[in-house]
């Protein structure tokens, strides 16, 4: 019994870990994204090259926002 106890509370740290990579990777992916992005429609005046950074980047947002709204980053933010 004991070892079914112990190996039961190393999950919750790691689902708390890998909750707040997801949470922080996608925030910090979705910055980036549309940061490239306005740097390459400022840098060339057109959307032509950017379009695909643009996508990338609200997909980066959604999920961030989706990872946010299930609570997976951490109790501070």
């Amino acid at each position: 019994m004991a070892t079914i106890a112990a190996s039961s509370g190393l999950a919750d740290p790691v689902r708390a870990r890998v909750g707040t990579f997801l949470w922080l990777s996608s925030g910090m992916f979705g910055v980036a994204a549309l940061t490239l992005a306005a740097s390459g429609y400022v840098g060339l005046g057109s959307l032509q090259h950017a379009g695909t950074n643009f996508v990338a980047g609200l997909v980066a947002a959604g999920l961030f926002g989706l990872v946010s709204l299930l609570k997976f980053g951490p109790s501070s933010a």
